[in-house]
């Protein structure tokens, strides 16, 4: 279960909401109850259990959007994982958007190929490449898919019942690369580097746009504007962008923004089919993209399905379609009377050209380290670092020398000699003595710190801090030497010294599932967490180690070098190509 807290719409907490609470807060609210009183579907037509809906953006068959798109999969992905560790149950929607014809051709240097067999060909690498990634998605959507022509098709007969399309002749700046009509002071003019021209590109994406002429149908999006602006008043709450969404959002408040092309020339694709009605028109790729957000939840709809899986409640995309997603999107689903997102988030990560080719990274270390490096190192600033080199420094220097070496400490045989043990906690009658006070506060704290972040998909940040606190453990552990206990046979000091070792192996390895969710389990495993003790609740501290015979104990030492291994310092493509390596 999860809670909408209405005046703050967009975040989750216990979902009790019983009518009188609606009503109050709906009139407390400005901004829910003009949208509910402007012909849309209501965003809780009862009380009742609704799954969390995540989308991605579909993939573009680009060589150089496959990287982003999985970033934001593997966002996506840890983000549903912590949820459903909390018992909620979740739709993750990925897929391909197989438009570009004219593209694919571009990319493949050939036109003697059959594109469509070419596109499914290149769709079905990205879905194998989230798969190693162990992106547990619950729906993997193509563009060219009959359930989804059929979305479109109703969507576009929605829109003209409504009377929110017409034909017209487009002219202006166009990028081929974003497939999107530019205004002017949208453009600038750049010297290429190389060749010394001067370019006209985008301030957006910073890709180059020429002068295009052309027929197409146009989406009244100033019609939709007041509506828009409604929505977007308290935007902050419920869209976390990266520093450029204030001047969209100062547009749009001062009605700059004008009416989109929704349609293109049929001569840009070689297979989309043609509008109802329309022999030289299609729909256009963005809106298209856009409109597979619906078609994973089965639209059009009978109204028991929309209220399972609809409105959307959270978005995540890269920053660089973030006006799709803000604007044109939202709009799409006002001017067809549906709700818009309850949260958008967008990041900034764009990869450039690096070494680190993921299907070689993912063999050689394993879907948890890359997953894990992507999310704690790789971002807006750091992108372009993400290289062999730097997956085995940050592989070595976090999991191997801190998580890694926890384990192999504290599963050490020497600490066991008669075989496997619980740590059991026994507080201090003067309370928690000063050598234990930082590492138990720091556990204590530790789960609630992390819950903050996973919702605000700071995952940087989380991870930082669940290393911060193996950091702690480790030198704890060192300070504190239960080998010496041993020969002294202070089992009770002994135990004391452990407990907080342990404990941080336990709560770190849940707080890690959505993250790495192999090796998480396989640390738990190791330590005889039953299964049904790996959830979100289960992460507080002095929760595990019920007083059990030894036979709960199954953890194995020699275990820690299947999950931490040492890998050599140079990785190159050399290593890479020894395949008997894992």
């Amino acid at each position: 279960m999860f809670t909408l807290s209405v005046p703050n719409l967009f975040r989750f907490s216990s979902f009790r909401l019983d009518q009188s609470n609606f009503s109050r807060c709906i009139s407390s609210n400005r901004s829910l109850r003009n949208i509910m009183n402007n012909d849309y579907t209501p965003i809780i037509s009862h009380v009742r259990k609704k799954p969390i809906f995540i989308t991605t953006p579909v993939f573009t068959l680009h060589s150089d959007t496959i990287i982003s798109s999985l970033y934001t999969a593997i966002a996506a992905d840890s983000l549903k994982r912590y949820y459903e560790l909390k018992g909620l149950e979740v739709k993750l929607s990925v897929g391909a958007s197989e438009y570009g014809a004219l593209k694919v051709k571009s990319i493949l240097g050939r036109t003697d190929l059959n594109l469509q067999e070419q596109c499914k060909n290149i769709s079905d690498k990205y879905k194998k490449l989230l798969d190693a990634a162990m992106v547990s998605y619950t729906d993997f959507i193509r563009t060219t898919e009959k359930r989804h022509e059929n979305a479109v098709e109703h969507v576009w007969n929605r829109l003209i019942e409504n009377d929110l399309v017409y034909k017209d002749k487009i002219e202006g700046w166009y990028s081929k690369n974003d497939r999107l009509f530019y205004d002017e002071a949208d453009i600038k003019e750049i010297t290429h580097s190389h060749s010394g021209k001067k370019l006209k590109v985008t301030n957006y994406t910073g890709r180059p746009v020429e002068w295009h002429v052309e027929e197409r149908y146009k989406f009244r999006l100033s019609k939709i504007l007041p509506k828009l602006m409604e929505w977007l008043k308290d935007y902050e709450e419920f869209i976390n962008a990266p520093n450029s969404l204030h001047g969209l959002i100062n547009k749009i408040r001062q009605g700059l923004v004008e009416d989109v092309p929704i349609s293109r020339p049929r001569s840009s694709t070689d297979w989309k089919s043609n509008l109802p009605g329309e022999t030289e028109q299609i729909i256009d790729p963005l809106f298209d993209a856009y409109i597979n957000y619906l078609t994973v939840t089965g639209f059009p709809w009978s109204e028991n399905n929309y209220n399972k899986f609809c409105p959307l409640d959270i978005q995540i995309c890269p920053k660089y379609i973030l006006r799709s997603h803000v604007i044109y999107g939202p709009a799409l689903l006002m001017g067809i009377k549906l709700s818009p997102p309850k949260k958008i988030f967008a990041h900034s990560f764009r990869q450039s050209r690096s070494n680190a080719e993921p299907f070689q990274v993912i063999n050689y270390y394993g879907a948890d380290v890359f997953r894990y490096v992507y999310l704690a190192y790789v971002d807006s600033s750091n992108s372009n670092k993400f290289s062999n080199q730097n997956i085995n420094i940050w592989y070595t220097m976090d999991l191997v020398n801190q998580l890694g070496q926890l384990i192999h400490k504290c599963l050490s045989s020497q600490l066991f000699p008669n075989g496997p043990w619980i740590p059991i906690f026994s507080k201090n009658t003067n309370g928690i003595p000063e050598t234990d006070r930082i590492i138990h506060q720091a556990l204590e704290t530790l789960p609630d710190t992390i819950e903050k972040y996973y919702k605000k998909l700071e995952f940087s940040k989380a991870l930082k801090q669940i290393l911060a606190t193996i950091t702690l453990a480790n030198k704890y552990f060192d300070k504190i030497s239960p080998i010496e206990f041993v020969t002294t046979k202070d089992y009770i000091s002994m135990n004391r010294a452990l407990y907080y070792s342990f404990e941080t192996l336990r709560i770190t390895g849940i707080l890690l599932q959505p993250i790495m969710p192999d090796r998480s389990l396989k640390l738990l495993n190791i330590l005889g967490i039953r299964h049904n003790e790996h959830k979100w609740e289960d992460a507080k501290f002095g929760k595990g180690w019920p007083i059990l015979d030894n036979k709960r104990r199954k953890w194995a030492p020699y275990l820690y070098y299947n999950l931490y291994p040492h890998l050599p310092n140079q990785v190159d493509d050399n290593v890479f190509a020894n395949k008997d390596k894992k």
